[in-house]
Parts: C-alpha cells; structure tokens; sequence
C-alpha cells in the first residue's frame, strides 16, 4: 500500500513539474516572439542609393535661362511672363512615398533645367510626390531678401502635380506667383517693403539694404502665393528710418498665377519731410 501510495505520489509531483517546465517553455518562447515582433516594428526599411532625373516645366514654350523674368527688360511697365527657372547648385528636393520621406541633392545638371539627385530611396518608386526646396515650409515667404533682378533662393516652391513612377524621372512646377513692384524717387532710401493680402492680412515683407531711389526706377521681386487675392492688396514702403513714406493699395481681386510674373507700372516715393520750427 505504501509502495502504491508513493507511485502516485511521484507521478503527481513528475506531473507537476512537467506543467511548470512547459509553462515556462511557453512564457520564454511567447517573449521571445514579442522581441522579435518589436524589433521587425522598429526597424528602419532598407533603401537603395539612386539617381533620379527631374526636369523643370516651362510654359509658353520660354527657353530656359536663369531666374529671371521674361519680358522685363523690354516693356516693364507691362510685362507679364513665365518664371523661367534653373537648378542651382547644393538643391535638395523632398521625395514622400507612401508615408516615408528622402532627400536627394543635386548631383549633377546646375545651371539648367534639367538636373540628377542622388539620395537613398525607400520602397519602390511606384508612387510619389517630390517638393523643392526640401526644407520648404509656409513661413519661407513671410520674410524675403533684395536680390538685384531677381529673387531668394528656394522662395519659389515646386512640387510635382500627379504622382507617377520614379524610373521615368519626376517634372517639376512652380506653385508660387512673383510681383515686380518698380519705384522712383528723389533719393528716398528704401529698407522695407511690404506686400499685404487684404483678405486676410498675410503679409510677405522683402528687406532691402537702404537702396537710395532716383528718377531711374528700380525693379523689386517679391515671391507670393499663387491664387486669387480676392480683396486686392496693399504695399507698404518703409524709409532708412524704419517709417512707412508710401503706401498704396488696389482694392479690387487680384489673381496671381503659379508660374508667372507680374510687373506693376512705376510708382513715385518721396523722402519723408520733417516738420521743425525756428525759435
């Protein structure tokens, strides 16, 4: 009986480590499959270095050139033209592609229209949509800098219009506007000017090293958002002192399309009188 008694209770207690043994098995295996389902989360998909060509569109069948403005040189006071645009060295372009985003750089084509970004591409290049500059962001334009003929660097955003495959090489176009505002004056020094959206008060300021205005007007490029500015909008012009000595304002809408230019006529500033008295 007591041979009896201990045979079952070996059996129970081999049992029961039997259980333990296969619960742990089962704890340490079910860890170890968290740990590897977490390390495949975190980790970063493969890419592959490439080099991908982008062309940049031009309207109008307008050669390409340097950033300019065509037209203005021969009737200012009316011109309206295509933004005609070209690579510039050390250009980076954002390619976003199902949720993951590169940067590519120029590698190769500055000074033209037609350029080749290398850079690391994630997934397949089925789908995609690519902006320049890379580090574009809305505030780009809220302040500028004088460029003599011409207009900062990276202010005119492109991006492209449909996604498309990334083996063909990707077309970009502008999506911003620019504004040529021409002034003259009697030696009034200009260090601010300001460009507002009466609509809703975004104004777009453009700083200028005291330029000194003559009876020879002077040509100033402000890039803008492309659309209808329904309201119109209001410039602003600010002396050496930081006072506003001309402002004028066009009331009714005012469209500005992606892509081009608009000259304004020539507007006359005047230095600022002050008034004192003799005693």
């Amino acid at each position: 009986m007591k041979k009896i008694f201990f045979i079952l209770a070996s059996a129970l207690f081999i049992a029961a480590c039997t259980s333990q043994t296969e619960d742990l098995l089962t704890e340490t295996g079910q860890e170890q499959v968290n740990q590897e389902i977490q390390e495949q989360e975190i980790q970063e998909p493969e890419g592959q270095e490439v080099t991908l060509c982008a062309s940049i569109a031009l309207g109008d069948d307008v050669p390409a050139g340097p950033q300019c403005i065509s037209g203005k040189d021969s009737d200012p006071g009316s011109a309206a033209g295509v933004i005609n645009l070209t690579w510039d060295k050390e250009d980076k372009v954002l390619i976003t592609e199902n949720g993951n985003s590169s940067v590519f750089t120029l590698a190769g084509g500055e000074g033209t229209t037609k350029g080749r970004f290398k850079g690391v591409l994630q997934g397949d290049g089925s789908s995609y949509h690519v902006q320049y500059p890379a580090e574009y962001t809305d505030d780009s334009l809220t302040v500028q800098t004088y460029v003599e003929n011409g207009f900062g660097r990276g202010l005119m955003k492109m991006s492209t219009k449909t996604p498309g495959n990334l083996e063909d090489g990707f077309v970009m176009s502008a999506d911003n506007a620019l504004v040529g505002l021409q002034l003259m004056g009697d030696g009034a020094k200009v260090s601010k000017i300001e460009f507002t959206n009466c609509a809703n008060s975004n104004t777009y300021a453009l700083l200028c090293p005291e330029i000194e205005l003559t009876d020879e007007s002077v040509l100033f490029y402000i890039v803008v958002p492309a659309g209808e500015w329904a309201q119109g909008f209001k410039v602003t012009v600010y002396d050496a002192s930081g006072e506003p000595i001309k402002d004028f304002t066009k009331k009714s809408s005012s469209t500005f399309a992606a892509g081009k230019a608009i000259v304004m006529p020539v507007q006359p500033v005047y230095q600022k009188i002050s008034v004192f008295s003799v005693s």
